[in-house]
């Protein structure tokens, strides 16, 4: 269904992606976006609407490829299980944290591999302890044992 609107003057032709576009404006979607990208924001998720019926986003051009709304973040397993592969994916979320006025304090950061008890994995996030792993021997994990403290 396609609707004919006039809008500053303009005829304009209005679907239901572009309405889908205007209620995520009004609700504040793109309040995140640095404001040269909303257009292309705004291109893609109409794009993704029609074409796959998927509320989709545009991606910067460089690792981590993150969403230029800064709505979408790609939180990959393999890539978690990385070594600093946790705290990576937290600090690629910086700049919304940031937009957002949310301080994120890293700390107490250990990633300890032990042959027998496999792998624990804890953090500090803004003060308190957080257990990412505790005794895991899973997803295939062969490291020689390591730790890291940040």
């Amino acid at each position: 269904m396609t609707f004919l609107k006039k809008r500053h003057h303009e005829k304009i032709w209005i679907t239901p992606q572009n309405q889908i576009v205007d209620k995520l404006q009004e609700f504040g979607y793109f309040k995140y976006a640095a404001e040269e990208d909303i257009p292309e924001i705004k291109h893609e998720i109409i794009d993704s609407l029609t074409k796959l019926n998927y509320l989709g986003s545009a991606s910067f051009d460089t690792s981590p490829y993150n969403s230029k709304d800064c709505r979408h973040y790609h939180f990959d397993g393999e890539d978690l299980f990385e070594e600093g592969g946790f705290v990576g994916q937290l600090q690629s979320m910086k700049t919304l944290l940031d937009k957002m006025n949310f301080k994120l304090q890293i700390t107490k950061h250990i990633e300890d591999w032990d042959n027998d008890k496999g792998l624990n994995h804890s953090i500090m996030l803004n003060g308190k302890d957080c257990i990412i792993f505790k005794n895991f021997n899973g997803y295939g994990l062969k490291r020689n044992r390591q730790t890291i403290k940040n």
